[in-house]
């Protein structure tokens, strides 16, 4: 600090500009000396700041109690697979290919982060059909996760033999103009015929089939070879006994299936196995 006497001055005596000057230069540099050390407000401490190259540490989340399973999200997407795959072992692979879309939106939630299975507790009485709700549950492993339900809307797509056109009553199978299609056989309650491998009995139309339609398998049945009003042979075999008599036939029959015949002397009706188309094989 200046010393005392240097600051006084002689009242009596006019003050010079210049001392004036120098009083208030030496009063500023006190007043920043005494503020040198402070930090004005909004400014960085240039003591506290971090180093160029510091790294800030995270503070760790919560971490996960001992023995809770991982989780993880099931989304609609795994939901559809997983029911268009339970659904397709119960009907099975001969049924046709499975398609499944979901008619509301599906919620996700969290499941174990482990392999899922989905268990069906309820079908429709009537089978699977173009819409129905499905209740089921979802397990992981042994472990039940939780019960759900939800609307679903279903396609069965099959390679099946579709007329192209009307068929009918009586017509023979050869006969037929059929087409091979693939086709959502979902809302068919009737089974399509089987014509990959018909056998070796011949087949005609019982039924007529109208154009577009896919052939239900009650359409068809064997051809008959004998026919109402006919007369054919009855044959009659007891080991080395052979008997043969002319009947005449009151029901159509095809090979293997059994008729009924009247014997014209005793008109007796008797009951045989069709064998051709002019043999009958009776027995007592």
């Amino acid at each position: 600090m200046l010393p005392r006497a240097a600051m006084h001055f002689h009242p009596a005596r006019k003050a010079d500009p210049q001392l004036r000057l120098t009083i208030a230069l030496l009063c500023c540099a006190c007043l920043d000396v005494g503020f040198a050390g402070r930090v004005r407000a909004g400014e960085p401490d240039p003591g506290h700041a971090p180093a160029p190259n510091a790294t800030r540490a995270e503070a760790p989340g919560p971490a996960r109690p001992a023995g809770e399973p991982e989780l993880r999200t099931l989304d609609a997407e795994e939901l559809t697979q997983l029911v268009a795959r339970t659904l397709q072992a119960h009907i099975g692979s001969d049924a046709g290919e499975l398609e499944v879309q979901l008619l509301r939106p599906w919620t996700p939630v969290k499941v174990p982060n482990a392999p899922l299975s989905l268990v069906l507790q309820n079908l429709p009485a009537t089978g699977l059909g173009p819409q129905c709700i499905l209740r089921f549950e979802l397990r992981a492993g042994d472990r039940p996760v939780g019960a759900w339900q939800t609307a679903v809307q279903l396609h069965l797509w099959r390679e099946v033999w579709v007329a192209r056109t009307t068929i009918p009553r009586g017509t023979p199978l050869q006969q037929a103009e059929l087409v091979r299609e693939r086709r959502d056989v979902i809302a068919l309650r009737e089974k399509p015929a089987d014509l990959d491998n018909p056998g070796p009995v011949e087949l005609e139309f019982c039924d007529v089939v109208p154009a577009g339609a896919p052939v239900p398998a009650r359409a068809l049945r064997p051809r008959p070879v004998l026919r109402r009003g006919q007369t054919a042979e009855a044959v009659l075999e007891e080991g080395a006994l052979r008997i043969s008599l002319r009947v005449e036939v009151l029901e159509e029959g095809a090979p293997g299936q059994i008729v009924r015949v009247r014997n014209p002397l005793s008109r007796r009706d008797l009951y045989g196995r069709v064998v051709d188309a002019q043999t009958v094989r009776v027995s007592l």
